[in-house]
């Protein structure tokens, strides 16, 4: 089901390297791309309520982690989508679509929007706009009891309502991430099993699928 192979040590070298240029820009401080982030931040805050529901990132780790999402955006894996880096909300969403566009297509998916009640990081789709998979990247935070029991309420949700859920923490896509295609690729033949009628790509073929066999 794999279409193109990524090496995983290209993924850590090309993360590492993305991480350590956002901090040196963020030290040197004369960027434009900082003013931005900083304006996105002030919405950010406005958005949630701090008393209730704050969010995960101090100032400086949200400017950090955005120039690195940019700067990952912008290398040769995925500069060609020209992906907006608004739509992410961490640099590890972007190594998760690109660990999903090696076994979809890119145009298919829908990043950080609504299901239902919650918002999915990463949304894949099929040719008729059915959902395949929900695709939730888990980063430090989620270790915390309190995003424990919420991760759980997320995940008995949308099993109730009878979607393919996944969750797959960020520093398993960094540091694994040959391993990690190969799970959502099994996630994504799972719900293709379930599904009566649903399409895919492979190796740029279209192959339709009834009741998991294909129809050549």
């Amino acid at each position: 089901m794999v279409k193109n192979n990524v090496r995983k040590c290209e993924i850590n070298e090309a993360y590492k390297a993305a991480s350590v240029r956002a901090n040196e820009i963020y030290e040197i401080g004369a960027d434009e791309r900082i003013k931005r982030l900083e304006e996105n931040y002030k919405e950010l805050l406005q958005k949630y309520d701090q008393t209730t529901n704050p969010t995960k990132w101090t100032k400086e780790g949200y400017i950090k982690a955005g120039l690195c999402t940019m700067i990952l955006l912008n290398s040769h894996f995925l500069n060609s989508y020209k992906l907006d880096w608004k739509m992410f909300n961490s640099p590890t969403e972007v190594v998760a679509l690109l660990a999903v566009s090696c076994v979809w297509d890119v145009g298919f998916l829908l990043v950080n929007k609504k299901v239902g009640y919650y918002e999915i990081d990463i949304i894949i789709k099929d040719f008729h706009g059915n959902i395949v998979l929900l695709l939730e990247v888990h980063g430090e935070h989620h270790e915390k009891p309190e995003q424990k029991e919420k991760d759980r309420q997320k995940r008995e949700y949308y099993k109730e309502q009878g979607y393919q859920y996944m969750e797959i923490k960020g520093v398993e896509l960094k540091n694994q991430f040959t391993t990690s295609v190969r799970k959502i690729a099994k996630e994504i033949e799972e719900s293709l099993k379930k599904q009566r009628v649903a399409y895919m790509l492979k190796r740029g073929k279209v192959l339709s699928v009834n009741n998991g066999k294909p129809i050549i």
